[in-house]
């Protein structure tokens, strides 16, 4: 009985729950269990060095350094599924820390042989405990929200009928497994297609190879064409039979996290689908919905885009797409849409009287926008020198904004804030008008103002010319970068944002209210790292407006981000994508859509990724304190 409680607990305690049962049937035989009340020191800085594995099967322990001078460091809390003492045991070394029970607390103790054992069996385990726990956990994570993600597309029949063979368009084009690189490469081409299936000489399939593998293996590595193809193929190829339904061959791309599938039927070979194939089966390609739009004559073909937009967003999360990649997608079908919007608007409101810029700011401008909850955008022209010229310019804008306002109403779309920095701006005007409003609005005007023209800082050019909106970005850039209220206000923004864990890294969620046991995943996730972000791209006149974007442009700029970059894009596309799920989830059972998410409900290794993500944010909140600390140190 304690031996199968052992393994449960193992199986959804990571790096452990990616081991086979049979290891973890092994495992569970060496495994003891030892009692720790409150208050005992389990592990004594500089003393004896580990023999075994600690994992916390109950309680909390807090692991803690002492100093020269006497004085306690903490370096961490650990509770439920976290393990102490890899490193003493593994080197054989002192004990660094001491580890001091907050609880009373059971762990399960792995002898060292035991884990060794299991790490030549399974090498993951090593690299789990020795690297950084936080890139580890992003990968388990986003398979199992992958997994999970198949039940939001439960409503839609056709993954669930279609049969496999049903996508096949043409027959396979394969070629022998003998031949050489430069011979398939060139089979591939004369047949444009991106794939080739290689067979033996009785025509079974043993291989395949794409472009990728091209590209990957062959010229990035200075291959000789010459070489056999079988040097570059990946095998064994994974199949599906011709009369499974697409969901089954889905489910089994997911499972093998590959994008090809050759079908059989009757042992013999009849064709290969790829993901694509379950995207154009439900007609809700990115590609279909860019021609359904750039083929409309009339703005009432494009009040419904929005939704296919939608069902793009559930279809490719459910390939296991990535956070940032949907968005990017997502972002070109909605700039499309709004262009086309406003191409065929000039037909109501005429053409424009001169050049201008339609920009969007905010999420949109960052090129974060998911499920459509809000829109900002706004009008820019340039200077215009004739009263006459600048009437008409602002007599289009005001026509322009308000049919798009009537468009957006009848397609469902959300309506944009008209003034979004106050009565006195309106959605458009020179450049001038805007740079003055916006730097007004930053450095004297009103907090509440201040705090909500950052978001103008994130515009990013959509329709018309794309001069006037760098051109603007360019002298707020420059006005604001040393401007000491600026920089005092929009730091305290960056770096005020507590984390929401308290002891034993338990998650600080809301204690009353309609958001009772929740946590908003915007304020405390997403929002202090683009705030931190931006203030740091405005003082490297980084123009990017997409978060990501702008921090592979710093890390690359000087060291600000230095050896940080990779873990804050990782941490980044985790809250979005689990910002992405928790939003589907709400759609699919017609729930109100909004940041808030119930910790509760996320499984254990969604959790303990969340914690890291969690550490990840001060972090970065440290970097941007750092950096202007020596800024204000150079101009003293």
């Amino acid at each position: 009985m304690i031996k199968k409680e052992i393994i449960e607990f193992l199986q959804k305690t990571p790096p452990f729950d990616m081991l086979e049962q049979e290891l973890l049937e092994h495992a569970a035989r060496f495994i003891t269990i030892e009692y720790y009340p409150r208050g005992q020191n389990v592990l004594q800085q500089n003393g004896e060095p580990c023999t075994a594995l600690r994992i916390i099967k109950k309680g909390g322990v807090k692991v803690f350094i002492t100093d020269n001078e006497g004085d306690e460091v903490v370096i961490d809390y650990r509770s439920e599924g976290d393990s102490f003492g890899y490193i003493s045991m593994v080197s054989g070394d002192r004990s660094r820390a001491n580890v001091f029970t907050v609880a009373d607390t059971i762990c399960y103790l792995l002898p060292k042989e035991a884990l060794l054992h299991l790490e030549t069996k399974s090498p993951v385990l090593g690299e789990y405990f020795m690297k950084s726990f936080f890139l580890n956990f992003i990968d388990k994570t986003y398979k199992e929200m992958r997994h999970r993600s198949l039940v939001f597309g439960e409503g839609d029949k056709l993954l669930f009928t279609t049969l496999v063979k049903d996508l096949i368009s043409k027959p396979p084009v394969t070629a022998d497994a003998s031949v050489t690189i430069q011979q398939a490469a060139g089979t591939m081409s004369q047949h444009k297609i991106t794939s080739l299936i290689l067979v033996d000489k009785h025509a079974v399939p043993e291989g395949i190879i794409t472009n990728r593998d091209l590209r990957d293996k062959v010229v990035a590595k200075g291959l000789d064409p010459s070489s056999p193809v079988k040097d570059i193929m990946s095998p064994p190829l994974i199949r599906v039979n011709s009369h499974e339904t697409c969901f089954e061959a889905l489910v089994k791309m997911i499972q093998f996290n590959i994008h090809h599938l050759i079908v059989i039927e009757e042992g013999k070979l009849i064709g290969i689908i790829t993901n694509h194939d379950f995207m154009l089966l439900q007609g809700t390609s990115p590609l279909s919905i860019v021609k359904y739009i750039e083929s409309q004559k009339y703005v009432e073909g494009l009040l419904t885009v929005h939704e296919k937009i939608n069902q793009i967003i559930a279809l490719l999360f459910q390939e296991g797409v990535n956070a940032t990649y949907i968005m990017r997608i997502i972002t070109q079908l909605q700039d499309r849409l709004l262009r086309k919007i406003i191409e065929l608007s000039f037909k109501k409101v005429g053409e424009a009287p001169g050049p201008f810029a339609f920009v969007l700011y905010g999420s949109e401008g960052r090129k974060e926008q998911t499920f459509m909850t809000d829109f900002d955008c706004a009008i820019i022209y340039d200077e215009q020198t004739a009263p006459a010229v600048k009437e008409d310019m602002e007599a289009f804008s005001r026509k322009l904004l308000s049919h798009l306002q009537d468009i957006f109403s009848k397609s469902g779309l959300p309506l944009f804030n008209e003034h979004p920095l106050g009565s006195d701006y309106p959605l458009y005007g020179e450049i001038s008008a805007w740079e003055h409003a916006i730097v007004d609005a930053v450095t004297t005007g009103p907090e509440t103002r201040a705090l909500h023209a950052r978001k103008l800082l994130d515009l990013r050019f959509v329709y018309g010319e794309n001069s006037l909106a760098q051109s603007l970005k360019d002298r707020t850039f420059r006005r604001l970068r040393n401007d000491r209220r600026f920089i005092g206000l929009y730091l305290d923004l960056a770096l005020n944002e507590s984390s929401p864990l308290g002891f034993f890294k338990q998650f600080v969620v809301e204690r009353s209210g309609e958001h009772r046991d929740k946590l908003n995943l915007k304020k405390k996730g997403t929002l202090p790292i683009v705030d931190a972000v931006r203030i740091l791209s405005v003082a490297r006149d980084i123009k990017e407006a997409a978060t990501t974007e702008r921090i592979h442009a710093l890390a690359k700029k000087d060291d600000i981000l230095s050896g940080l970059a990779d873990d804050i894009s990782s941490a980044f596309e985790f809250l979005l994508h689990l910002r992405l799920q928790d939003q589907m989830r709400k759609k699919e059972f017609h729930q109100e859509i909004d940041n808030f998410i119930e910790p509760e409900k996320l499984t254990l290794l969604e959790k303990k990724t969340l914690k890291e993500v969690f550490q990840i944010i001060p972090r970065l909140q440290t970097a941007v304190e750092d950096y202007y600390n020596r800024k204000e140190a150079v101009v003293l």
